[in-house]
C-alpha cells in the first residue's frame, strides 16, 4: 500500500476489503510480542482496517489477545497453495473444489510469487463455485 496507493485505493473502489498483515510479515510464534505488536502498528499506517490475518496462520496466545482487542482476527480453511512454485494446479484445483463449502474462507495469494498460479487458479475456482449457485461476499 505504501508503494502503490493507487492499487489499494482501486481495491477498494471494487468492493473489496483491506486486512492488516504486518508490515512484515512476521511469523508470530516466532515474534516477540512486542515486536509483532508494533509491526501491526506500523501496518495499520497504511491499512487502517478492522481486519487482521496472521502471517502463515501463525499467532501466539499473548499476540491474539492483544489483536482482538482492536481487529477481528481472520483465518482460512482452505489453502490454494498457489505460492509453490511448482505447484501441480489441477491437484489444487480438484483439492479445493471437493473441500471447499458454505461459509469457507479460500486463501489465494496476490503476489509475484503466485501471480502465475493465481492466474490460472481464481477463475477456475470463480466459475466452479458460481456454476454450482454459490456467492462470494467482502468480510
Amino acid at each position: 500500500m505504501r508503494k502503490h496507493p493507487e492499487i489499494a485505493l482501486e481495491v477498494l473502489n471494487a468492493g473489496h476489503r483491506i486486512g492488516n498483515h504486518t508490515h512484515n510479515h512476521l511469523d508470530g510464534w516466532n515474534t516477540e510480542n512486542f515486536t509483532y505488536l508494533r509491526n501491526i502498528i506500523e501496518c495499520d499506517k497504511y491499512t487502517k482496517s478492522d481486519l487482521f490475518r496472521p502471517p502463515y496462520g501463525k499467532i501466539g496466545l499473548q499476540q491474539l489477545l492483544a489483536v482482538k482487542k482492536k481487529y477481528r482476527v481472520i483465518y482460512w480453511s482452505i489453502l490454494s497453495r498457489d505460492f509453490e512454485k511448482d505447484l501441480d494446479i489441477d491437484d489444487s484445483l480438484n483439492y479445493m473444489r471437493e473441500n471447499t463449502k458454505a461459509g469457507d474462507i479460500v486463501l489465494f495469494h496476490d503476489s509475484i510469487k503466485a501471480e502465475k498460479n493465481l492466474k490460472a487458479m481464481l477463475p477456475e475456482f470463480l466459475k466452479h463455485f458460481t456454476d454450482k449457485g454459490y456467492n462470494f461476499i467482502t468480510l
